[in-house]
């Protein structure tokens, strides 16, 4: 016996070990009466404990050694389940009774088992029994059936058996954007056929046939311009403001398309047309030039505009509004409009031949027909610019025809003055 512990470190290792597909996971180490552990035998214990995974798959936690060689068995997986992870993780743990033991670990030393403690971390731990300190820095490194504080030399052992594995296989055809993490963690980025093995609920390997294929973003540029309002982006986003935005919608394939928007909110062009220098013509006329628009380089439209030009004769009687509309760099528009009368002006001639005036035009409200040298009968009608009747008479024979507009609106308005023999309209401004 003198020449086994005639050395401080006789032997030390962790076995990994397969008996078919049931593991073991075991720490043992041999300590001299009266020598501290090394810190190789410290490093020994800690590389023992890193292996210690959380699983369900553990079947039996065993503490034995030189003087208990059958040792104390716990078989319950929960427990020793969370046996593990403690160990693991550095935190301490105190079991329920099992299997006629109470196990428990107190993260000091880093790491003391300790069958049947007092209390989880007590500090009366110096008694006979069950203790594992390989990580303590001093003699008291524990014992196996043995006083724990200056223990006997001895050999110790800490086993973690788990249950006997069923490997499975399983075949999946993902279909992923950019990327796809498989079951394990690994990332692939190429369409292929990958293999991938995790554990399966029975504690052995599940192998995994990645059928992959992987389709892409992708990318695009778009430069709108919106005249004096707000933009709706592709995804329904709502912008107010000229900037540079991202958006991101489904591409045909069912990947990310990613929008780079320089988004412009350009005001419309303040536009404007002169009014017509005589905004009320005959039926029978020729074309009039249209007053210019500014800015200029626009375009006219309404009845009897051709080009630059009105036809009254094309337009017919009645009230017209020509329409000047610019269109400025960004596709931005705006119109301004001006009106034009054009009246029937049958026999015109006839009551100017004979003096025929109206008086005071514009007026604030009262202003008179003088009928001048004309002695037959007239008629009038006086209607507002959209068609309203305002007054009416028939057959008569004053000189002069008194009419009031004072309760009426300002604007214009028309006035026919006829009988069967002439007929004439004239523009009357209400101020």
């Amino acid at each position: 016996m003198k020449k086994i512990y005639s050395a401080l470190f006789l032997g030390l290792f962790i076995l990994s070990s397969f008996i078919g597909r049931s593991q073991t996971i075991m720490w043992t180490d041999t300590f001299i009466n009266g020598i501290s552990p090394t810190p190789a035998q410290i490093t020994t214990w800690n590389n023992f404990r890193a292996q210690l995974v959380p699983s369900s798959c553990y079947s039996r936690m065993i503490i034995k050694g030189t003087y208990d060689t059958a040792g104390q068995v716990c078989t319950d997986p929960t427990i020793i389940a969370a046996f593990a992870n403690a160990l693991n993780t550095g935190v301490s743990y105190t079991s329920p009774l099992t299997n006629g033991n109470i196990w428990s670990l107190c993260w000091r030393y880093s790491g003391e088992v300790w069958l049947n403690p007092p209390s989880q971390c007590s500090g009366s731990n110096c008694p006979s029994g069950y203790i594992l300190r390989p990580g303590i820095g001093n003699t008291n490194w524990g014992g196996v059936n043995t006083a724990t504080c200056g223990p006997p030399s001895q050999r110790q052992y800490f086993i973690f058996e788990t249950t006997t594995a069923s490997n499975s296989t399983a075949t999946i055809n993902p279909t992923a954007c950019d990327t796809f993490v498989s079951p394990s963690g690994k990332k692939f980025t190429v369409s292929n056929t990958y293999m991938d093995t995790i554990p399966n609920m029975s504690c052995g390997d599940s192998v995994i046939t990645i059928n992959l294929t992987v389709n892409n973003s992708t990318s695009s540029y778009i430069a709108p311009v919106v005249c004096d309002s707000t933009y709706t982006s592709p995804s329904g986003k709502i912008w107010t403001t000229s900037g540079n935005y991202t958006d991101t919608i489904s591409n045909a394939i069912g990947c990310d398309s990613i929008i780079t928007i320089t988004l412009l909110i350009s005001p419309k062009p303040v536009v404007s047309i002169n009014n017509f220098t005589n905004d009320t013509v005959c039926v029978q006329s020729g074309s009039i030039p249209i007053p210019s628009g500014n800015p200029t380089g626009g375009s006219y439209s309404g009845p009897g505009v051709s080009g630059n030009n009105f036809a009254p004769g094309i337009a017919g009687v009645g009230n017209h509004y020509i329409i000047y509309t610019y269109t400025d760099n960004n596709n931005c528009s705006n119109s301004d409009s001006t009106l034009i009368t054009v009246a029937g002006c049958v026999g015109l001639n006839e009551f100017e031949n004979y003096g025929v005036s109206i008086y005071p035009n514009p007026t604030t409200g009262m202003f008179t027909i003088d009928m001048g040298d004309y002695d037959q009968s007239v008629n009038y009608i006086l209607t507002s610019v959209d068609g309203r009747t305002v007054a009416k008479n028939s057959n008569i024979i004053d000189n002069k025809i008194m009419i009031d507009l004072s309760n009426e609106s300002k604007g214009v308005y028309l006035l026919k003055l006829y009988n069967t023999k002439s007929s004439s309209i004239f523009r009357i401004t209400r101020l």
